[in-house]
């Protein structure tokens, strides 16, 4: 039996790390993540994860821009 049916409560929680990701600034976070010998590769994964980013959120056929 769906939660809501029994008159139960659903919580979410939405969290947009956007804002805290645009403020990093990638070539400090790069010198200090070198300092622990974290590998090249590794680097610029990290560097395309962290840029252009982009989110998008579907609700039943409806996906956002």
């Amino acid at each position: 039996m769906p939660c809501l049916d029994s008159g139960g409560s659903v919580r979410t929680v939405f969290v947009d790390f956007r804002k805290a990701v645009n403020l990093v600034n990638l070539n400090i976070l790069y010198d200090k993540l070198r300092k622990y010998c974290i590998p090249d590769f590794l680097l610029l994964w990290f560097g395309s994860y962290l840029s252009n980013r982009q989110q998008r959120v579907r609700t039943n056929q409806f996906i956002s821009s």
